[in-house]
């Protein structure tokens, strides 16, 4: 696929996927990039680590399929698993084009998620990053289906960062030199993203969500409850000490956060999948 390296028309594909993916999902989302009415022109798959031999094998296939597609497929191997932060990053720097739409392995993208996304790089030049809403379901659960809406426009994004992730992540698309210039994803495991954004802000450079249903993500019961517990508790710890030592957030944004959030964590598992289906009504 011919096309400019600088055009709205084209953009980068990069995704990371590691070991512990369940291969239907894999598959699904995978099939929903092909689905897209704008194609991407290149595909970086980053292997995060030594993979099954039921991710080798659909790995296999989508290669064929990108190349009968005329879509450029590079694979990056990590020889172990260094985590999300680590494999963007690294995937990143193999990008050939202006834009780089994130895909998440598991998660389902609506056919018009990257069409809708480019048009609003086209009315705003000076865009540095477009995301949206998600809708979440619970493939165990038919009745389940949640919409998670993020705030639009700048100063709604700026003034929600210090309480919530003002970004779903599955759904961003952005320019790799705005994300390279303000130090890219960083090694603050289950927030890289989140400080990426606290990072895109501070810079003042324009970010945006489209108030539109870009991505189906799955939300069960091991999305929910691998976000509990001690061990989450210290990374959570971890990430609000980064963001005050750096004055991204004040003390009482700080406290605030230890408290609901860091304290949220190590509730019963039950009433954790409670709070978090009443958080994202």
């Amino acid at each position: 696929m011919e096309s400019s390296k600088n055009s709205l028309d084209s953009y980068s594909g990069l995704m990371s996927v590691y070991t512990g993916e369940k291969a239907d999902r894999f598959e699904k989302a995978i099939e929903s990039i092909f689905a897209q009415t704008v194609l991407p022109s290149e595909f970086i798959l980053v292997e995060d680590g030594p993979l099954n031999s039921e991710l080798i094998s659909i790995i296999e296939n989508i290669e064929k399929e990108f190349s009968a597609r005329k879509i450029n497929f590079i694979k990056v191997c990590n020889k172990v698993n260094r985590g999300l932060g680590y494999s963007l990053n690294k995937g990143l720097n193999y990008a050939n084009y202006d834009l780089v739409a994130r895909f998440d392995s598991d998660d389902i993208n609506r056919a018009d998620r990257l069409e809708l996304t480019l048009k609003e790089f086209k009315k705003d030049t000076q865009l540095a990053m477009v995301g949206g809403n998600i809708r979440e379901f619970d493939p165990k659960d038919d009745a389940f289906s949640k919409i998670r809406k993020v705030p639009q426009e700048f100063e709604n994004i700026r003034k929600n960062i210090a309480k919530t992730n003002p970004f779903n992540h599955t759904t961003v698309t952005f320019r790799k030199k705005d994300i390279q210039n303000v130090g890219s994803y960083e090694d603050v495991p289950y927030f890289e993203d989140y400080y990426l954004w606290f990072k895109l802000i501070e810079s003042k450079r324009r970010v945006i969500n489209i108030d539109k249903v870009l991505v189906d993500v799955c939300v069960d019961n091991d999305f929910i409850f691998k976000r509990s517990g001690f061990q989450y508790l210290k990374k959570e710890i971890f990430f609000q000490n980064l963001l005050y030592s750096h004055k991204y957030i004040n003390l009482a944004q700080y406290m605030r956060n230890i408290l609901l959030r860091g304290g949220s964590r190590l509730l019963p598992k039950v009433l954790i999948k409670l709070i978090y289906s009443t958080i994202r009504e």
